[in-house]
């Protein structure tokens, strides 16, 4: 509950009595009121002026013979006079003792820009320390902070008619200078030419918007440079920036989204890039992380490769650890993915359709360039995709024959890719593939390297030309029992025995118990050949009278052994 309060203010005259019939003047500041009057009104919107001097009756100022309050705005001066125009008091400037003046002053004293120093803020928490306003907002900086409230409007009507790089880069220098970590773009379309930012010292820069389709970066005017173009210099190791729910839409391919130059630590979560020639050009990064990613519609969607260290033409600094995933990568004209001079790639979860273009193998979904690496050895893991409808070649390897390179692809599907080119991987030093389905008519896995393992997959081709290769429970057009391993397992429904496949091709060999009469068939291309079963084991033989290419249990030593068609004999 408030006081009561008396509504009108009470003139007195020098006798401390109500003062009647006196004459009050207001005027400009520290001048007489007489000679330089300033403006009243009778009314708080200063429609009707009150004439001067006006007249008081038991003290208060009257109007038409009613108490009555004027008003003004801003500082005055004040004359009172009594009944016989004797001065009873004179007021230089009304800021030195005007309440109402003090408040209307200290409200807009807030709206300046150290008002937020003047106002407290305490979370509710037993453990929390207040903090004035200015502190707190400090944290992150909204890039509305550097605009015109013209440029705020233009943004938030997805206008996209002002440019306005010089306040976003105004905002990102203010960011880096001081250390402030992120910068908050509201929702809204945001026109920009390129903002550039080099790291020479170590420092956080984060870019966070409202949503990945809410906050909005589109390229101004027709230029070529990327949107986004952040460097670090080659002694800085330690730069981090994190980019994050927004989208860049270029302008018919003609620049980059975002353009990383040895940003050691770059992360990206929940951005959508299209349009753009590199929807993001990553150079020598060693840490690279995107998340979440949408990068549709360019002519590549992700571009990495090193970047020349220094001055030195010889000298690179190689990307190190470059990992995407639960992204989708679709409709990019020359590649989804290239990667090159990569120590180390890392895909997982991501949808990767259209890519490529039709009829021109040179374009495509996903192509990893090794050669040349820095110290010779790197990893590339695909695990989790879905490869669908891409042109050129789904997934091609190119590895230089010196580097030591680990290939790895799990549960991973190709669908009705163009003309079958489902995955090319060439010199690959070790290559991995479970869980892989290929299964269209006419999909091609090939393999050119030292040594592969094809496990659990279903593939229509494969051409395995590797050194050394195994292969177990894998299906192909030619084999739809499955090579090596397991392929039909023991069914006590129907009471199918248990079936063991060995090699590959040419040189398969089927091992199948016969349920009637106990032997073990041993099926290769040249005919059915058959073990004699004595209780549960093979008959043993001596040694000279066992066949080649065949097991048998030696007479000598009751120990089962393989004689292969040299004559060579190993204990099995």
């Amino acid at each position: 509950m408030l006081p009561v309060e008396q509504p009108f203010k009470i003139y007195t005259n020098l006798d401390g009595k109500p003062l009647d019939n006196g004459y009050v003047y207001f005027g400009q500041p520290n001048q007489n009121p007489q000679t330089a009057p300033i403006t009243v009104y009778w009314d708080a919107a200063g429609t009707i002026p009150a004439a001067q001097p006006l007249r008081t009756q038991n003290g208060y100022i009257m109007r038409a013979g009613t108490p009555a309050n004027v008003y003004l705005d801003g500082a005055y001066s004040m004359l009172i006079l009594d009944s016989r125009r004797r001065q009873v008091s004179f007021a230089r400037n009304s800021a030195e003792f005007s309440l109402a003046g003090a408040v209307k002053s200290f409200i807009a004293s807030l709206a300046a820009a150290a008002g937020a120093a003047l106002i407290g803020f305490s979370l509710n928490a037993s453990a929390a320390v207040p903090d004035t306003l200015d502190n707190i907002l400090s944290e992150t900086v909204s890039v509305f902070r550097f605009m015109t409230a013209a440029q705020k409007a233009d943004v938030r009507t997805a206008g996209g008619r002002i440019d306005l790089t010089a306040a976003v880069q105004a905002a990102f220098d203010y960011a880096y200078d001081n250390n402030i970590g992120t910068i908050y773009f509201p929702p809204g379309k945001y026109p920009i030419t390129t903002i550039k930012r080099n790291w020479n010292a170590v420092r956080s820069v984060n870019v966070m918007g409202a949503g990945k389709r809410a906050t909005v970066f589109v390229k101004y005017g027709a230029g070529t440079d990327p949107l986004f173009d952040w460097s670090a210099n080659d002694n800085i190791l330690e730069t981090y920036s994190n980019f994050e729910s927004f989208t860049i839409i270029g302008t018919g391919k003609a620049h980059h989204g975002i353009r990383a130059t040895k940003c050691a630590r770059f992360n990206m979560r929940d951005v959508y890039i299209g349009g753009c020639d590199r929807a993001i050009d990553n150079q020598g990064s060693l840490v690279w992380y995107g998340q979440g990613l949408s990068l549709q519609g360019n002519n590549y969607g992700l571009y990495t490769t090193r970047a020349a260290n220094g001055n030195d033409d010889t000298q690179f600094i190689y990307p190190n650890a470059i990992t995407l995933r639960d992204s989708t990568v679709c409709f990019n004209t020359t590649y989804g993915i290239y990667a090159e001079y990569a120590n180390g790639m890392r895909l997982r979860d991501c949808d990767i359709e259209a890519n490529g273009t039709s009829n021109n193998q040179s374009t495509g979904a996903v192509i990893f360039s090794q050669t040349n690496i820095e110290a010779g050895v790197g990893s590339v893991s695909i695990d989790g995709c879905w490869f669908e409808r891409n042109y050129g070649w789904a997934l091609t390897m190119d590895i230089n024959t010196n580097s030591i390179t680990s290939v790895s692809v799990k549960d991973t599907q190709f669908i009705a890719t163009e003309a079958g080119r489902a995955a090319r991987i060439l010199t690959a030093r070790s290559c991995l593939l479970e869980g892989v389905m290929a299964v269209s008519p006419t999909d091609t896995i090939s393999v050119f390297g030292s040594h592969s393992t094809i496990i659990n997959s279903t593939i229509s081709t494969i051409n395995d030309t590797s050194t050394r290769s195994t292969w177990v429970n894998v299906v192909t057009s030619a084999d739809p029992v499955g090579e090596g391993g397991f392929s039909n397992g023991l069914n006590v429904s129907n009471g199918k025995p248990l079936t063991l496949s060995w090699g590959r091709g040419a040189g398969k060999a089927t091992f199948t118990p016969d349920t009637n009469s106990g032997h073990l068939d041993y099926a290769t291309q040249s005919g059915l050949h058959r073990f004699k079963n004595q209780i549960g084991f093979f008959e043993p033989v001596p040694l000279a009278n066992a066949r080649a290419q065949a097991m048998f249990v030696d007479a000598a030593d009751n120990k089962l052994k393989f004689k292969d068609i040299n004559g060579v004999v190993t204990v099995l």
